[in-house]
């Protein structure tokens, strides 16, 4: 089965927050749930600067998560943003969606209850 999330990075941070692990998860979840709906304003807006700085938080959440893939994505997005490209953004957006999409239910399933 493929993991979003990478164990390693997910295991530690278990053991570094202890009972405080749900909370990161849940601060994880909300956010990223706040800047797909900003990077979504943004395009409809023709706003790459705010499209930018919002990939580039999901990026550095993501990362510090373990999730990786998700992060690579917003890299992308992030640097095409700063390039003033809109070409492909939509499909993009999409991508990462779905991407935190499984994270979020692999964090779900991963957490205790």
């Amino acid at each position: 089965m493929y993991s979003h999330i990478e164990n390693t990075t997910l295991s530690e941070l278990r053991l570094l927050m202890e009972d405080d692990f749900p909370v990161l998860v849940q601060a994880f979840l909300v956010d990223g749930e706040n800047r797909l709906s900003e990077m979504n304003q943004a395009v409809a807006a023709g706003d790459l600067d705010g499209l930018r700085r919002a990939a580039h938080s999901l990026k550095g959440s993501s990362s510090n998560l373990g999730a990786i893939t998700l992060s690579a994505l917003c890299l992308a997005l992030e640097q095409q943003a700063k390039r003033g490209d809109m070409y492909g953004v939509d499909e993009q957006l999409q991508g990462i969606g779905d991407e935190f999409h499984a994270v979020r239910d692999e964090l779900s399933i991963d957490s205790p209850a």
